[in-house]
C-alpha cells in the first residue's frame, strides 16, 4: 500500500471568487462573501456560538508561548495540538483568542484581507480540523479560505473529525508535493498537502481545482477511517468489484472492467474511491452520468439513498414544495426561495424553467 496518495492535476493560477452585491442571499454561495468584524456579524456571531459549545476538558498547562493568552477550553485543545504549525508573529502577545493570532500572521502576506484568517477558526470547530500557519508552510489565500468556509457547511458529517485526519498544509506558491502532485494525504502523520490551484465556481457551484483537491484528498482519510484494520474501503471486494481490481504489484492495479469518472481515477481502486467520492458531492451530474454503479453505491451506503443529481434534486423540492402547497402559490414561492437560500445544489440545479416547472406541478398538486 502507498504511504501517501497524490493528485495530480496541472497547477494553475488562483482565480477570483465571483462577489456578489445583493442585500440579502439569493443562493446559498452569496452569504459566503466576507466574514466582516464586529457584534453584529452573522459570521462572529455563529464562531462565538461554535467556540461556546466546543468545551473539551481544560488541558493541564498551556505550553510557552500561549501561556497567557485567555483562549476558550477549545482554543486551548487546538494549541496544544497544532503548537508547531502555528506561527507567532510580532504582537502576538497582545492577542487574547486565536482568530487575533491568525490575523497578526495574514497581516504580513495580505494586509488587507486579514479578516479571512478567522475561516481557520471556523473551520476548525466545524470539522474537528487544523490548519497550518507556521513558517514552513504557505498561507491559504482568501479565496481558498472562502472555499473551505462554504465546505465546512456542505461536506456530510461523516466527513468530520475523522480519527484518520489533523491537519492541513498549504505548499508555498510555486512548489508541489511529492512526485509534482498538487495534492497529498499523508496517512501515517494524518495530514493533508495542498498546492496553489484555481477556486473558480459557475454555475452556483464550486468546481474549482482546490475545491475538488480537498474534498478527494479528504476521501482517502475517509476511504481509511472506514476500512478494515489497517485496509481501506476502497480495497474491498464491495469496491474493488465494480471494476474488476486486480492488484499487479504493492503500488500497482489494472481495471478488468468498470467507468472511470477521471483518468486519474482508473490508476488504482484508492484513487477512484476518492475522485468517485469528490464528484458525488460536488459535480454529481456527471459522476451519475458517467459511472452510475459508483453513484448508485455511494449514494446507499454513504448518504441513505440520498444524490445531489439534478434530476433527484427536482424530485425532492417538488416534494418540498408540495408539502405547503395547500396555503397557496405564494407559500410555494416563498419555501422555494428558502430552499435556494438554504441549499447549496439548489441555484445549480434550478433553471428559471426548472423553478416554473415545479412551481406549477406544486400547485397543481392541491386541485
Amino acid at each position: 500500500m502507498p504511504l501517501l496518495f497524490l493528485l495530480a492535476y496541472l497547477v494553475a493560477p488562483v482565480a477570483s471568487w465571483a462577489q456578489t452585491t445583493a442585500e440579502a442571499p439569493e443562493c446559498f454561495l452569496d452569504r459566503y462573501t466576507t466574514p466582516t468584524s464586529g457584534p453584529d456579524s452573522a459570521f462572529d456571531t455563529e464562531l462565538n456560538r461554535l467556540k461556546d459549545a466546543d468545551q473539551p476538558p481544560l488541558p493541564r498547562y498551556l505550553p510557552y508561548p500561549v501561556y497567557n493568552m485567555k483562549l476558550t477550553a477549545g482554543e486551548q485543545t487546538y494549541a496544544i495540538r497544532f503548537l508547531k504549525s502555528l506561527s507567532f508573529p510580532d504582537g502576538y502577545d497582545d492577542c487574547t483568542n486565536l482568530e487575533c493570532l491568525f490575523e497578526k500572521t495574514y497581516a504580513e502576506s495580505f494586509p488587507e484581507k486579514t479578516e479571512w484568517a478567522k475561516v481557520i477558526s471556523y473551520w476548525y470547530e466545524k470539522t474537528g480540523y487544523g490548519v497550518s500557519t507556521g513558517p514552513n508552510d504557505g498561507l491559504f489565500e482568501p479565496e481558498e479560505l472562502r472555499g473551505m468556509w462554504v465546505l465546512a457547511n456542505l461536506l456530510p458529517d461523516f466527513y468530520r473529525k475523522l480519527p484518520t485526519l489533523s491537519d492541513f498544509h498549504r505548499i508555498p506558491n510555486g512548489y508541489v508535493g511529492d512526485d509534482g502532485a498538487v495534492g497529498v494525504y499523508y496517512p501515517g502523520s494524518r495530514q493533508i498537502e495542498i498546492a496553489q490551484l484555481t477556486t473558480r465556481i459557475a454555475n452556483h457551484r464550486l468546481l474549482g481545482t482546490f475545491h475538488h483537491t480537498l474534498v478527494h484528498e479528504m476521501s482517502h482519510a475517509f476511504d481509511r477511517s472506514i476500512g478494515t484494520p489497517n485496509g481501506w474501503f476502497s480495497e474491498s471486494p464491495e469496491w474493488m468489484g465494480l471494476s474488476q481490481w486486480q492488484r499487479l504489484s504493492r503500488n500497482d492495479w489494472k481495471a478488468v472492467d468498470g467507468n472511470f469518472v477521471s483518468v486519474y481515477a482508473a490508476t488504482s481502486p484508492n484513487e477512484d474511491f476518492a475522485e468517485s467520492m469528490a464528484y458525488f458531492i460536488l459535480e454529481p451530474d456527471t459522476l451519475k452520468k458517467i459511472a452510475p454503479e459508483k453513484f448508485e453505491l455511494i449514494s446507499k451506503k454513504f448518504f441513505d439513498g440520498k444524490a445531489f443529481d439534478t434530476d433527484s434534486l427536482h424530485a425532492a423540492y417538488l416534494a418540498q414544495l408540495q408539502a405547503v402547497a395547500s396555503d397557496g402559490e405564494a407559500a410555494v414561492r416563498e419555501k422555494l426561495a428558502q430552499i435556494k437560500q438554504n441549499d447549496y445544489y439548489a441555484c445549480g440545479a434550478l433553471t428559471p424553467a426548472a423553478e416554473a416547472t415545479l412551481i406549477q406541478q406544486a400547485v397543481h398538486s392541491t386541485r
